[in-house]
């Protein structure tokens, strides 16, 4: 890696993980939780939407996500493909010295990191 170049790297398990490497440095860390896998680990005590409830995502619903195992917080949906999405913190955040993020930060994650699905 040169000076200045970007690099994004993808980690699978139980964790998602998606760092950006700034000149050997981790530069805004941040992980999100897998529900899904959680749930099957510990189904007597987690709870996670069903696949039918995730289906039913959609640009608009508030989700709650988990960043860095320390904070669940609540994003409103801008963009839904297939799996993945994308949308914006609608909280105040109390660790953001661990994950790096705050209100109002656009977050990338999937499907399988949704903690709770808001309904009306």
């Amino acid at each position: 890696m040169t000076t200045g170049q970007k690099q994004t790297l993808s980690v699978s398990g139980t964790r998602a993980a998606k760092l950006t490497i700034i000149l050997g440095y981790y530069s805004k860390m941040v992980f999100f939780n897998d529900a899904q896998e959680l749930s099957k680990l510990y189904p007597e005590t987690f709870e996670a939407p069903s696949q039918d409830e995730l289906a039913s995502v959609r640009e608009g619903s508030l989700v709650k996500i988990c960043a860095n195992d320390v904070e669940r917080f609540w994003v409103i949906v801008k963009n839904v493909d297939g799996d993945k999405l994308q949308g914006t913190v609608d909280n105040e955040l109390s660790h953001g010295e661990v994950h790096h993020l705050k209100c109002d930060d656009v977050v990338s994650f999937e499907l399988r990191h949704i903690y709770q699905i808001f309904q009306d």
